[in-house]
């Protein structure tokens, strides 16, 4: 019986090891939306896939769907978004992202214009930016988040932070006023959410 093979783009979200040398790799597609995953002995030292869906890594990804999980056939990392020990600032940004996604995106749903803004925002800042643009930036992605998938309004008073370019700092400064108006909408949209 021969399964249907799912390419996808992917943003790695985590890990849990699980057996010998395998691991369930949480994964928010493009296509499919917030997955989990196994992947065959990805851990072993002769894994080809081993390098390829480390956390914070776009990847690539061949899927099959099996009877009660996806499993992952192939992957080709496309970029590592942040190296850790280089780029503290970009680490805690992505991993407060990343786990934003985690919880508030709801299973195999896919929206392809929420992960090309994502994907737009995490390729997008340099090494120019201070910890106070990836801050801004946070708070901009995230009302972005909560609009897309429902939790938010776009009100009058938030309009302007939705349309606020979020690939260019020089941005920023415009919208940083707002700062306090947009965490405490961004406060009331989980509160709200339950979640």
């Amino acid at each position: 019986m021969s399964h249907r093979i799912y390419n996808t783009e992917a943003f790695v979200l985590g890990t849990t090891s699980r057996g010998e040398g395998s691991s369930y790799v949480r994964f928010y597609t493009r296509d499919l939306g917030l997955i989990s995953a196994w992947v065959q002995g990805v851990r072993t030292l002769q894994s080809k896939l081993r390098y390829h869906v480390q956390p914070f890594s776009y990847s690539q990804l061949s899927l099959v769907r099996g009877r009660d999980m996806w499993r992952v056939t192939g992957a080709e990392e496309i970029i590592s978004l942040v190296s850790p020990q280089r780029e503290m600032a970009r680490f805690q940004f992505i991993s407060k992202i990343f786990a934003l996604l985690s919880r508030l995106v709801t299973g195999e749903e896919a929206d392809a214009e929420l992960f090309d803004e994502v994907r737009a925002v995490l390729r997008s800042p340099k090494d120019t930016f201070t910890s106070e643009d990836f801050s801004m930036l946070e708070v901009l992605l995230v009302l972005r988040v909560l609009f897309r998938l429902g939790y938010l309004e776009s009100t009058d008073d938030a309009r302007v932070l939705l349309e606020c370019d979020l690939t260019d700092p020089l941005h920023y400064d415009t919208v940083r006023p707002l700062r306090p108006h947009a965490v405490s909408l961004i406060n009331s949209a989980l509160r709200a959410s339950q979640l």
